[in-house]
């Protein structure tokens, strides 16, 4: 793993994502559900934030590979993210030392507008391979 290599990913939230997150977060927030009986339209609807940062956070498994847990993390939500909206992640390496990786994230609408800016600082539970 190099300082500064940038790994990109393309996601999609779904209504059924968010449905589901509602149940685990207990966040019914109705800017984020779709009531049909009440004439809600589901292109009105936005994702949850902290589902964007669980989404790029299971990115960083990727990335990884290997058991880490995640010591400090940040995010600065800028533009929400539409339901079914597809979105790009790109997590750079910023610094690595011994066990230690700094990340920054930065996540991008299919526009090309910044959804949001997200900082982490992980330690790897196991040797790096």
């Amino acid at each position: 793993m190099k300082v500064g290599k940038i790994f990109e990913f393309e996601h999609m939230i779904s209504q059924s994502d968010v449905e589901t997150y509602a149940k685990l977060s207990t966040d019914f927030n109705s800017i984020h559900l779709v009531d049909a009986s009440k004439g809600d339209k589901i292109e009105d609807k936005i994702v949850h934030g902290m589902l964007i940062v669980a989404t790029i956070t299971s990115d960083l498994q990727r990335i990884i590979k290997q058991n880490f847990k995640l010591c400090k993390e940040s995010t600065i939500f800028k533009v929400p993210l539409k339901m079914n909206e597809k979105f790009t992640s790109k997590i750079e390496v910023l610094a690595f030392e011994g066990n230690n990786i700094n990340f920054i994230g930065r996540c991008f609408n299919a526009s090309g507008q910044q959804l949001m800016i997200w900082k982490c600082d992980v330690e790897i539970l196991s040797k790096l391979t």
